[in-house]
This record gives C-alpha cells, sequence and structure tokens, in this order.
C-alpha cells in the first residue's frame, strides 16, 4: 500500500508520528453496535510537522481544541498527525531541512492509516488542514451527506466546473473510506505524491487534481461542493486559507490579512464557537 507507514524522520525533530497515536476523545467505544441502522463513525484528523516555533504551532492550538470538542459531543474521534509521512530522495528543500511543508503528505498517511484499521469501525475520515475547524456544532458531519456514491466531498474551487469537478480545495475532504474505489484513490494519490514532491513539496492538492482528472468525469466519485467548506466563509467547516498572492479571490478574505492578523481571525473565530457552544468546549485541551 504505497509507502505504507515507513517514515523517515527529520533527523533533528523526530517524533510520534510514526506510531499515529489515536488521541481518543470518549472513554467506552464498547458500546457502539454494528448494525447497518447505527450512525457512521468518522475519524476527525489533521496534521502538522511538529515545530512548535511557528505561526501553524498557533494555530493547531487553536483548532485542535475546537475540533475535539467537536468530536467530543458526536462520539467521533479525533487524530493529529505530527511529522512528515513522505520524504522524496534528495529533494533540495529537504535537504536545507525545510520539511514542513512535507506534512501535507500526512494525509495519505492518515487515510493509510484508517483503512488499515477496520477495527476503529470508521466509515468516514474528515481530513483538515491546521488552519481548518468545525463550524456548524449543530449537525452531525455524519448525517449531513448520503456518500453511498462517493469517495468523498470536497469545496469546488470554480463554481462553472460542476459537482463532479477534479478541481477541489483539499484542505478540508471528507472521504468515504467504505467506498469500493476509494482505496485505489487513495494509492494512487500516494504515488502522485511521491512524483510531484520531487519538484514541489507540499503540493498535495496538485497530486490528488492529477489523479482525479484522470477519472472520467461522468465515473468520478467526487462531490465539488458550494458553501459548506468555503474557505473563511463556510457554513460548516471554515478553513482560514494562508495568505498568498494568487488566492486574492471574492471571499478568500484571509489570503488578504498577514499572518498575525489571520492568527487573530482565527482564534477570534474559535472563542466565539466556545462561547456559543460553552459546554462542549469546557474540559477540552488543545493538542
Amino acid at each position: 500500500m504505497g509507502n505504507g507507514f515507513a517514515v523517515k524522520y527529520n533527523a533533528s525533530n523526530p517524533d510520534e508520528f510514526g506510531n499515529m497515536e489515536l488521541r481518543r476523545t470518549f472513554v467506552d467505544d464498547s458500546k457502539s453496535k454494528k448494525s447497518s441502522s447505527r450512525t457512521p463513525k468518522v475519524l476527525i484528523a489533521q496534521y502538522d510537522f511538529g515545530n512548535f516555533n511557528n505561526s501553524y504551532a498557533e494555530i493547531i492550538s487553536i483548532t485542535s481544541k475546537v475540533n475535539k470538542a467537536y468530536a467530543h459531543k458526536y462520539e467521533h474521534d479525533y487524530l493529529l498527525a505530527r511529522g512528515v509521512f513522505i520524504e522524496v530522495g534528495n529533494h533540495p528543500e529537504f535537504a536545507k531541512g525545510k520539511v514542513a511543508a512535507g506534512s501535507t503528505s500526512n494525509k495519505v498517511g492518515i487515510l493509510e492509516y484508517a483503512m488499515q484499521h477496520p477495527d476503529k469501525d470508521w466509515d468516514y475520515v474528515l481530513i483538515m488542514d491546521s488552519d481548518a475547524m468545525m463550524y456548524d456544532f449543530e449537525r452531525d458531519i455524519a448525517l449531513i451527506y448520503n456518500m453511498t456514491h462517493e469517495s468523498l466531498i470536497a469545496h469546488r474551487v470554480l463554481k462553472a466546473t460542476g459537482i463532479k469537478s477534479f478541481n477541489i480545495n483539499a484542505g478540508v475532504i471528507l472521504w468515504n473510506i467504505k467506498h469500493q474505489q476509494t482505496q485505489q484513490i487513495v494509492n494512487l494519490w500516494d504515488d502522485e505524491i511521491h512524483k510531484v514532491f520531487r519538484k514541489k513539496v507540499g503540493e498535495d492538492q496538485e497530486a490528488l487534481h492529477k489523479v482525479l482528472h484522470r477519472i472520467p468525469a461522468k465515473f468520478r466519485p467526487v462531490r465539488a461542493i458550494r458553501g459548506d467548506f468555503e474557505y473563511s466563509e463556510g457554513t460548516v467547516v471554515k478553513h482560514f486559507i494562508r495568505p498568498g498572492g494568487k488566492q486574492l479571490r471574492k471571499k478568500w478574505d484571509d489570503s488578504k490579512l498577514s499572518t498575525s492578523s489571520r492568527v487573530m481571525h482565527i482564534r477570534n473565530t474559535a472563542e466565539e464557537i466556545c462561547k456559543k457552544y460553552e459546554k462542549d468546549c469546557n474540559g477540552v485541551t488543545a493538542e
């Protein structure tokens, strides 16, 4: 299965990612009934490099608390994957020690981990960048979408490209790991990341686009939606994208912010959520 879990750590900062420690958000798992009528079970997962001296360390400390609170409310699981799942050869960015962007490959690692553990009985895996968090605490993510015919649901970047578009934002994706095509897509994504990362570390989205584009649109098991995961305007999940010149588009408000302003925006939104859902947030600690 692709690269498996032969993790190559940044030698200066080894961490726990190789063990993929499951951070459970509830104590007793034995009561869940394995029947066709049960509520689907979700693994809510994020990732980061594990370098605690950058803005993303502060961001994950904010968003992880909110996401764990949400997971706890609906008796789902939360996992934080730290480190770098894939390192590619002697890429100059890795050689310079600039491997933080490589942690985007952890998305593949999380999916492989989930599919290698059928004993956990997960149906869906919601993978979010470190700068994304649940916003709608009124609904269970496991019940919002019927994914019988889809491997994944994600935000459609361009409205005109249609619901089967390969042009999706990979920063927030809900995966149906029970779908018959998911395993193949993940394997191909793993392989494509190895190719893409030789030139552009951190371009996991480009690699996924390449895989999905090869599938004829008629048969592409994708639901590319609008609104629900639409960056900081998202109604189900908010994703506060990083600053960037080409991303200055309508509703991509956070791409116009400085790093400090962006972190403040994320913090203010998290405080807004936890004020509204104080009972759910109380007692939950950040990663």
